[in-house]
């Protein structure tokens, strides 16, 4: 219920806010829990949306309450309503999303908060590099998407040293994921396991992002959605270091071997050469693909430490299985996609988890920042979305 006692936000502000989060009046009614108002003599009764947009108009008064219901619900903080004008949006990702094989450009409160956390972490991560004169990494922006698949491959595989299955015993792609993770974090680059913004009540569904990337010669950074399965975040992780190398900043939400009817040259590009690492064409023609497919299919890819939709893409591009099979295949795979819960069960404690969804990379380059003077612990608190209290922990 909205009392009589208004604070003085900034209504413009707060029609804004709603805006920019993507939500209709009945949406964000609904977020803010706000009620109806009965009829009552010859009033009539006003639903939750017309309540929404009379406060917006300044015809009803703003509670402190409603204001921080609503701040909630587009995920801004509440100061935000109270500046002159709206905030300055930076935004420099390009969309390479698509819902039903067409573009997509439409983000989720949560989402976009998430992306402005990702900014200012980039910003603060850059500001570091350059306060402690760090030398710009010259595989960046060093290929382009006219390139050859071949030529990109190799380049990636100079900086990030041998595919780790040819030199360690990599047991499943668990394994081959935070090998190739910490090559490419030795090399540089930033990799942050990132899918909600603190708890899994704002999770991020895979439909907004799978893997994202800030191309920056200082501060390369890459972010995997950890909602997806293991599998996927081996293609993702791929997909996402082409695209450092051939200089191109954004994000999708795409499954890279299950191509749309709406391609992006660049997001095209970045599919074949994560296909190509993973799983080379003269290594594929080599292996025997018979009846029954789904398990011959299904022993190839663990064999190269993949997903099955991996390894028939790639048998259907050589001609070793025809369209109808890869179509079958891929139905399977949604199927098991769409059964997949998680692929942790138990494990280590929430701190230990969270230092590994930040990286290594990640943690020791604020906390040594911290110790150089050159960002306080409440402004890593910040960026990081945790406790002070906890960052100790989560460091260790």
């Amino acid at each position: 219920m909205v009392s009589s006692h208004s604070v003085p936000a900034n209504l413009t502000i707060l029609r804004w806010a709603r805006e920019d989060a993507g939500l209709s009046l009945e949406e964000a009614a609904d977020r803010a829990n706000i009620k109806p108002l009965k009829p009552r003599g010859q009033k009539l009764g006003v639903t939750p949306a017309e309540r929404l947009q009379s406060i917006e108009a300044g015809e009803q008064p703003l509670s402190s309450t409603l204001l921080k219901a609503l701040a909630k619900a587009y995920r801004r903080p509440e100061i935000t309503f109270f500046l002159p004008t709206p905030p300055h949006k930076e935004e420099f990702l390009v969309d390479f999303r698509t819902v039903d094989s067409k573009p997509n450009s439409a983000d989720s409160p949560e989402f976009a908060a998430l992306k402005r956390r990702i900014i200012s972490l980039h910003k603060a991560l850059k500001d570091i590099a350059e306060a402690e004169e760090e030398a710009p990494l010259a595989f960046v922006n060093s290929q382009t998407s006219n390139s050859s698949v071949s030529s990109v491959v190799a380049a990636i595989r100079s900086v990030l040293g041998p595919d780790p299955r040819k030199v360690s015993k990599i047991r499943n792609e668990a394994e081959f994921f935070k090998a190739l993770r910490d090559q490419a974090q030795h090399a540089g680059i930033y990799v942050i396991l990132l899918g909600d913004l603190g708890s899994h009540h704002s999770a991020i569904s895979l439909e907004e992002f799978r893997g994202m990337c800030i191309s920056d010669s200082l501060a390369p950074m890459i972010i995997i959605n950890p909602n997806d399965t293991l599998k996927a975040r081996v293609f993702s992780l791929l997909h996402e270091i082409c695209h450092i190398f051939i200089g191109v900043t954004g994000y999708c939400n795409e499954d890279g071997m299950i191509k749309s009817h709406y391609d992006r040259a660049q997001e095209t590009f970045c599919n074949a050469v994560a296909a190509e690492y993973l799983v080379p064409e003269c290594e594929l023609s080599e292996e025997n693909i018979q009846e029954p497919l789904i398990q011959s299919i299904d022993k190839i890819a663990k064999k190269f430490k993949v997903s099955s939709i991996v390894i028939a893409r790639r048998a259907k591009d050589i001609n070793k299985i025809t369209h109808t099979d890869y179509n079958y295949i891929v139905q399977k795979y949604i199927e098991r996609a769409r059964a997949f819960k998680n692929d942790m069960r138990g494990g280590p404690d929430a701190n230990t988890v969270m230092a590994f969804h930040l990286g290594k990379k990640l943690v020791s380059a604020l906390m040594n920042a911290t110790s150089s003077g050159y960002i306080g612990f409440n402004d890593v608190s910040s960026l990081l979305g945790i406790s002070v209290a906890r960052l100790e922990k989560v460091a260790r």
